[in-house]
């Protein structure tokens, strides 16, 4: 079984009601045998943030938060909150057990009416679901010939909105129309219902799970490099997602250089 962490950044809004360009959803995989071992060794980590900068382990790390108001470490200048963002960031690359997806929409000139979130959202689940079923995940089960197994999958959101998420999922299990590549000659479109992801989502409140808290960083950081804000402009945080190119999973995307999935 694998686990997707999801967090997103940005909003679904279009129009110049919307603060933002872009909405982009995150997913962390973790295959169900590295799972304790990756929340030991976060454990670990947590401890020598809260020795070196006082953030307690009770502490939601959250990086609009740290990038832009005055919680948690009142106190602390911005470059130093940064410098904590960065540590995430190397931590995480640092892990090869875990691979991220990453799916954004570019929201400008997109049509009245158009779903930024269940476009955004079947993306990602159609990704973790042909990685899964291509067996292109690491860390999976192996028979005693040494070939993969067929693995499940299982969606881990923080919150978001549960009812719509909820019911794409469902409906993707039964007609989940896909193009094939020769669609736009007058191929035929596919109806390619999920075979591997099982299960309604499961959701997780971020300030409750340290795993969700990483993801929430590397999110956060994949929108800033579309449309960086002033603070990760002036202290040269634009390419910090990119420190994570050692577990982007590369089957996401090959369009660009990071393997964003982009709408």
């Amino acid at each position: 079984m694998y686990y997707l962490y999801v967090d997103e950044s940005g909003d679904t809004g279009l129009g110049p009601s919307s603060p933002t360009h872009y909405f982009v959803l995150t997913g962390l995989v973790i295959h169900e045998t590295k799972w304790a071992t990756l929340l030991s060794k976060l454990v670990v980590f947590r401890r020598s943030l809260k020795a070196d900068y006082g953030l307690k382990l009770k502490d939601e790390i959250h990086a609009m938060y740290l990038v832009q108001k005055s919680h948690p470490l009142p106190g602390l200048p911005k470059h130093e909150k940064l410098y904590i963002l960065r540590r995430c960031i190397d931590w995480l690359a640092a892990q090869s057990e875990v691979q991220l997806i990453t799916v954004a929409i570019d929201k400008r000139n997109k049509p009245v009416g158009f779903n930024v979130f269940e476009t955004a959202w079947q993306a990602l689940i159609q990704r973790f679901e042909n990685t899964i079923g291509r067996k292109n995940f690491p860390g999976g089960f192996i028979d005693s010939l040494g070939r993969p197994y067929v693995e499940r999958g299982m969606l881990l959101p923080d919150n978001t909105d549960r009812k719509r998420l909820t019911g794409l999922l469902r409906k993707m299990r039964h007609y989940n129309v896909i193009p094939s590549m020769y669609a736009q000659q007058g191929g035929q479109y596919r109806n390619m219902r999920l075979q591997y992801v099982i299960e309604d989502p499961f959701y997780k409140d971020s300030i409750n799970s340290f795993i969700h808290q990483m993801v929430d960083v590397a999110v956060y950081f994949a929108r800033q490099h579309f449309e960086p804000n002033k603070n990760v402009k002036k202290y040269r945080a634009r390419a910090f997602y990119e420190r994570l190119l050692p577990i982007i999973n590369p089957h996401t995307s090959t369009a660009n250089r990071l393997h964003i999935k982009v709408l």
